[in-house]
């Protein structure tokens, strides 16, 4: 099971009637530990059946300020497209919207190479199709005139042998899987609910298996605080959806730490993480230990 494909499922998996949406949020420092954190706790409710998704607390135009997260992340495969972050995530009168902006790299500000019209093996004929091969283009030299020792032409040498008289069929056209743009590439991925303008014309291999443009009922709505345990002020707009934490740090006053929470004083929000897994789902941590251990 690799990580990539760990971390992806809970947007994945099928909302089930009554069932919530888990959204698992770090804090706004969006440190290694809390990165992480939210990506690790995300799996584990994926692995459990939730539709579900870890959020970085911060906006995507500031992650490359976040060198320390961003190297450890790359590091395991976990590059910028596979990433959700705050300013992605909105309420929209009744309902929360998930969608995803594309990475600003030239590769994918309008779909990336592979996919910005055809993909690149497909957008024009491939070399060996678009001529017919040397050997074909012209008579071989033998039978270009009439060998001495003919009287007359042989019959072989009368015209152009069959497999000179054109291109091979393999050349005559670009090849079937050239022949249009793939299947990956057309317009708006079927599992958007709605075709937000950033949704319409993005091929859904530029947003990889997070890219949906997910729209949640506010009623369904779910909110795990990890590495923290008091939204922000500018985030008090989920403050009725939160149902849990996940912290190792001091609590506030007033705070307490109610079911399905977890809370205590430890090094780092990850060993509360790890034990959750040993706890409730062990077949992740080969996949996730490496992540957790930076």
């Amino acid at each position: 099971m690799s990580l990539v494909s760990v971390i992806t499922k809970g947007l994945k998996n099928k909302m089930l009637p009554h069932a919530p949406m888990w959204v698992v949020m770090g804090n706004e420092s969006c440190d290694l530990d809390s990165a992480v954190s939210a990506i690790a706790y995300s799996a584990l409710l994926a692995q459990e059946g939730f539709c579900t998704s870890f959020v970085l607390n911060v906006p995507r135009s500031d992650y490359a300020l976040k060198t320390e997260v961003r190297y450890w992340l790359n590091k395991h495969g976990l590059t910028e497209e596979f990433l959700v972050f705050r300013d992605e995530l909105f309420i929209d009168r009744d309902k929360l919207r998930l969608q995803r902006q594309l990475p600003t790299a030239a590769d994918c500000s309008a779909g990336p190479a592979n996919c910005s019209s055809a993909s690149a093996e497909c957008s024009s004929t491939p070399a060996e199709c678009s001529s017919p091969p040397a050997e074909c283009s012209s008579t071989p030299a033998e039978c270009s005139s009439t060998p001495a020792q003919c009287s007359s032409t042989p019959a072989e040498c009368s015209s152009t042998p069959a497999q000179c008289s054109s291109a091979p069929a393999e050349c005559s056209s670009a090849p079937a899987e050239c022949s249009s743009t793939p299947a990956e590439c057309s317009p708006t991925p079927a599992e958007c609910s709605s075709t937000p303008a950033e949704c319409s014309s993005t091929p859904a291999d530029c947003i990889t298996a997070l890219g949906t443009c997910t729209e949640v009922p506010l009623t369904c709505l779910h909110v795990c605080l990890v590495d923290h345990h008091v939204l922000a002020k500018q985030d008090d707009l989920l403050r009725p959806y939160v149902r849990r934490f996940i912290d190792h740090r001091p609590l506030d006053a007033g705070v307490e730490v109610e079911s399905g929470s977890t809370h205590s004083i430890v090094g780092s929000c990850c060993t509360l993480i790890t034990e959750l897994l040993q706890q409730q789902q062990q077949q992740l941590l080969p996949a996730l230990a490496p992540l957790l251990h930076g």
